[in-house]
């Protein structure tokens, strides 16, 4: 009969909006541009940007289909597993700028499988891998991230809280909630709402100031 004490939600950092392209410019010299650029403009999760395989990637029509997750268990093993629920199995658009970034790492790409030979693990086809064709390891991206978040600023931006600053700045941008849910692969509409309530909040009061030009006289708000 004892009512259970809610847990606080805690607000994810983002990067604000404005500072958005100037970091991705900046990455262009970082060999870890390609994972952290799907972070940010895609809002895939990180084991869904290391099990990205270039089959999954439609560069003429804008798409990528997550279909595999790279997991590393305590045991340390790298295991390929598929996603874990069917809306996290999704086909999604990629912005123009994206594509761009990935046609010119396949290029890259290609050449070092050329220079490497039999060395370079082709069979894994991964977008995201070591320069021999290997998986990244999760928590070495992580690692990577925290140094290049840190030296531009964004220390207190986690890996994970770019998946957050994509959905915030769709959100933002007028994007369908629904369409937000689904580019997540969030299993409901409902757990997207709960986890950007301070941002549809906000939305929410954007569109009252807006409407109330419609009740005043002359179709202006009033001071």
């Amino acid at each position: 009969d004892v009512d259970t004490p809610k847990v606080p939600k805690s607000r994810r950092k983002v990067i604000a909006p404005e500072l958005v392209a100037g970091f991705l410019d900046v990455l262009g010299r970082s060999k870890y541009e390609i994972p952290i650029t799907l972070a940010i403009t895609m809002g895939l999760r990180r084991g869904e940007i290391l099990g990205l395989r270039w089959s999954d990637v439609d560069l003429d029509g804008g798409k990528i289909s997550v279909s595999q997750t790279l997991v590393e268990p305590e045991s340390g093993e790298l295991v390929f597993k598929a996603p874990k629920s069917d809306e996290s199995r999704r086909t999604i658009s990629m912005p123009a700028s994206t594509v761009a970034r990935l046609r010119t790492h396949k290029a890259a790409q290609r050449a070092i499988m050329l220079e490497m030979g039999q060395d370079y693990r082709r069979d894994l086809d991964l977008v995201c891998a070591q320069v021999d064709g290997n998986a990244v390891r999760p928590s070495r991206l992580t690692t990577a991230y925290r140094g290049l978040a840190a030296l531009h600023g964004l220390g207190g931006v986690g890996l994970h809280d770019l998946r957050h600053t994509h959905a915030t700045m769709l959100l933002e941008a007028g994007v369908d909630l629904k369409v937000v849910s689904a580019r997540l692969g969030h299993s409901t509409i409902t757990l997207t709402a709960d986890t950007y309530a301070h941002v549809t909040e906000k939305l929410d009061r954007d569109a009252t100031s807006k409407i109330d030009g419609y009740f005043t006289r002359g179709g202006k708000t009033t001071k």
